[in-house]
């Protein structure tokens, strides 16, 4: 049993065929798909867009797979509708599932990363973070820029204390047997003595995702 878990796409009017094949690629080869959040990017797109685009051509290989929806918080459950089930089976906020006896918990993991945005100074900044602008020229082409430039490893230098604050939470947690597979933060890494993983993302070139094989965790790392 292959089960792959990526997350942080944002899927976006920008169609990128060698995302798009990278992506019908680990589908594919895939027993079972579980996206963790932010497939598509709700900010720069809307619901109606994302379902006429060029990545619809996804929906097919992913109902095939019986695909898990985790919602983000660039595609916030209220951004959507009933029309998820065009590429997916199940949507949650979060979906525990055993494989091997090993048991999982695959949620985004902003409720875990941004207790920042609770701190009553920065409350009335917050909905700038979800603008447009900040999410095209910050989010996503300031990323790109240093992405191509110093590769993945920028990801890991900026945004590993999100890691750390996630699983800090999980250690506080009552679960203690179990595995958290997370997006949300961008940067890739599997901690099991923390009981903790974390997708990364499929963007800028850079293709990273879990694959869990009969109970056993794999950080996947490609280019395409």
């Amino acid at each position: 049993m292959k089960t792959i878990v990526f997350s942080d796409t944002h899927l976006h009017r920008d169609f990128d065929l060698k995302k798009f094949n990278f992506l019908k690629k680990i589908i594919q080869k895939a027993d079972k798909v579980i996206i963790a959040g932010d497939f598509w990017e709700a900010t720069l797109m809307s619901f109606d867009e994302f379902l006429n685009s060029e990545w619809n051509q996804l929906f097919p290989l992913l109902k095939k797979k019986k695909t898990v929806y985790v919602y983000g918080n660039h595609d916030k459950k209220i951004k959507s509708d009933k029309r998820v089930f065009l590429f997916s089976n199940i949507q949650t906020d979060q979906y525990a599932f055993t494989e091997n006896k090993k048991k999982f918990i695959v949620i985004h993991g902003d409720k875990f990363a941004s207790k920042i945005a609770q701190v009553k100074a920065v409350q009335p900044f917050r909905n700038l973070f979800y603008t447009k602008f900040f999410i095209q020229i910050i989010h996503t082409d300031t990323e790109k820029y240093l992405t191509k430039i110093f590769g993945k490893q920028i990801l890991q230098i900026l945004f590993k204390y999100l890691n750390h604050k996630i699983k800090k939470s999980i250690s506080k947690s009552n679960f203690k047997s179990t595995i958290f597979i997370c997006g949300h933060t961008h940067a890739a890494e599997i901690d099991l003595k923390n009981n903790f993983a974390n997708t990364g993302i499929i963007r800028h070139g850079v293709g990273q995702y879990i694959e869990i094989d009969n109970g056993l965790v794999h950080l996947k790392q490609e280019t395409y």
